[in-house]
């Protein structure tokens, strides 16, 4: 049987949102709103909110809309993104985070295979750009993913500063 060259998954299944940072939290967040706006008859806050409060949004806004529209027309089953309420991360939540992880540590190859396992191979290339595009703006904004699978030898999990107090003031 072949080897994957794909990173092995780095959250666990339903991994809490509280065990999440700032950066993460953003993206689920607004991922979860995205995904309640399209819902017909569903009134909800602007998805883009939490980018404006960070100050990201003129280029994560693009880049995120695009991304999720692939996702949305070539991923040919029901996507694992929570409801607003849900205390527990879904799978394709969990892989969002893990690819904007790698792209903004510059590990492009590991985000291409993290979009191949995910995405058809025609929808593929089409999602390269806009993730890292969307990896960049959080990282230029300050919104670093940690890269989950090398802080196991960190002596205390939240060894990162973050910006988190900018979106709740």
């Amino acid at each position: 049987m072949p080897s994957c060259s794909c990173p092995p998954p780095v959250y666990p299944i339903d991994a809490p949102l509280a065990d999440l940072r700032t950066a993460e939290l953003l993206l689920v967040a607004t991922v979860r709103l995205f995904m309640t706006t399209q819902e017909v008859g569903v009134r909800v806050r602007d998805w883009r909110a939490g980018f404006m409060a960070g100050g990201i949004d003129q280029d994560a806004v693009p880049a995120f809309e695009t991304l999720m529209r692939i996702m949305i027309a070539a991923i040919p089953r029901p996507l694992d993104f929570r409801c607003l309420g849900c205390a527990q991360m879904g799978v394709d939540e969990a892989r969002l985070l893990q690819l904007i992880s790698v792209f903004q540590a510059g590990r492009y190859a590991d985000g291409g295979a993290l979009l191949t396992i995910w995405l058809p191979p025609t929808a593929m290339p089409l999602a390269v750009l806009p993730a890292q595009e969307l990896a960049s703006a959080m990282a230029l904004g300050g919104f670093h993913m940690p890269l989950r699978h090398s802080e196991a030898a960190l002596p205390h999990p939240y060894a990162f500063a973050d910006r988190g107090h900018t979106l709740v003031q």
